[in-house]
């Protein structure tokens, strides 16, 4: 237990809704490269199996799902939960700029 607390929480029904596949791509590669400490290649045309390969030689499971634990029971958590950094950019332009 790595006592790590979630930052998001994604509804897993706007993966396949808003097509961002690349998303969880993204995590996998990141989570890849943060354990090996080098930089990875997140980009749509990388092959997902040699990512799976390397998490699973890191001691993950191969496919990014992590144990989870209810922060105010101590209870292990049933749902398989899929668990990766994310990176995430706030754009230049806002709304009220433009106003």
């Amino acid at each position: 237990v790595e006592g790590i607390t979630p930052d998001i929480i994604v509804n897993p029904h706007a993966i396949p809704s808003r097509m961002t596949i690349g998303q969880l791509i993204e995590c996998i590669m990141g989570k890849v490269a943060a354990h090996m400490g080098k930089e990875g290649d997140a980009t749509p045309f990388t092959d997902v199996d040699n990512i799976s390969r390397a998490l699973h030689k890191c001691g993950y499971q191969m496919r990014g799902f992590e144990t989870m634990y209810n922060g105010h029971t101590g209870r292990r958590l049933t749902a398989m939960i899929f668990l990766g950094p994310t990176y995430y950019q706030r754009l230049k332009h806002m709304v009220d700029d433009k106003i």
